[in-house]
């Protein structure tokens, strides 16, 4: 079976980008490539560079391409893979591909709840109301995100609410899959923090203050571990009593799946960031300052829930 993966452009797409490749480069019998932008690649080795193709659709008013000659490559090299399968992180312009080479399509997303749950839910919900506008902000972005949603055949909402027993109800036709995060062996804690940040060194100057131990995809200092170096970060959660993060859905999984507490520093860049940030809120996860906020979550974890993996295990025994 041969499988196309297409990252989106957000920070948080970088991570879950990371592990789901880690996961599936495990199977033999599935062939590989992958899709992605500079801001979700900084560290991770992909097939095709999409940052070409970020404003292909900002004067097209209909659900269609306009063919430059860096789509009509793009067509090009996935037609000469010629994959099975096509699972995007919501990325429009290898969804829109996939429609029109008649590809399967699945999306797998932390951003899916925004068109999973009901408008009540989203309407009570300061997310929503305040920031979400960034993400469907245009008429023709808005018409792109429906449309690639209706003609995708699965639609998964890769999220921790999972095995949160009082997730938020969803609609039909969307289903939720486990997110893949790091469980840590050790036990013995060495650190009161585990801080996670991309682009804010004024936190991250904070905690150098404290104990802690600091990760980042950027080198800022020399006490800035790097975040790819996975064995010492998987390491670190153990040995920690909080996870500072800016909110990103894997970080967050990394802390109540370890049970630890977590405190949120929220990107506003980022989409994936202020959605958890505006939910941990609106749940009621903890406590929440004008600038952060700290919760504990307790998971009921149904082992009937699958991993995008075993998803894919049962769709090749399929076809």
């Amino acid at each position: 079976m041969k499988i196309l993966y297409a990252a989106n452009n957000f920070y948080s797409s970088e991570i879950q980008f990371k592990r789901i490749k880690e996961q599936l480069k495990k199977y033999k019998n599935i062939e590989l490539k992958y899709a992605a932008y500079k801001n979700s690649s900084k560290y991770i080795e992909s097939d095709y560079n999409l940052d070409c193709l970020k404003h292909f659709l900002s004067h097209d008013r209909n659900i269609n391409f306009s063919y430059n000659d860096n789509i009509k490559k793009y067509i090009n090299e996935i037609e000469k893979f010629a994959p099975d399968l096509i699972i995007s992180d919501l990325d429009i312009p290898t969804s829109l591909i996939a429609k029109s080479l008649n590809i399967q399509l699945w999306q797998v997303s932390s951003l899916m709840l925004n068109w999973a749950i009901d408008s009540q839910l989203k309407n009570n919900i300061s997310f929503m109301k305040n920031y979400f506008n960034t993400i469907n902000s245009t008429p023709i972005l808005k018409k792109y995100l429906k449309a690639i949603l209706d003609f995708s055949s699965k639609k998964y909402i890769y999220s921790y609410f999972t095995d949160y027993e009082y997730k938020p109800q969803i609609d039909n036709g969307f289903e939720w899959i486990r997110p893949y995060y790091m469980l840590s062996n050790y036990d013995h804690i060495k650190y009161d923090y585990l801080v996670l940040f991309n682009n804010r060194k004024d936190i991250m100057s904070e905690f150098l203050r404290k104990n802690s131990i600091l990760f980042g995809s950027n080198k800022y200092e020399s006490f800035n571990e790097n975040i790819s170096d996975y064995k010492n970060y998987k390491d670190s959660i153990g040995k920690s009593k909080i996870i500072v993060s800016e909110g990103d859905t894997s970080s967050i999984c990394d802390a109540i799946y370890n049970e630890k507490k977590c405190i949120i520093y929220p990107n506003i860049n980022d989409l994936d960031c202020l959605l958890n940030y505006s939910l941990c809120e609106h749940f009621e996860f903890g406590y929440k300052t004008n600038s952060f906020t700290e919760f504990t979550v307790k998971l009921n974890i149904n082992n009937k829930t699958q991993f995008i993996h075993e998803k894919l295990e049962e769709y090749a025994f399929s076809i």
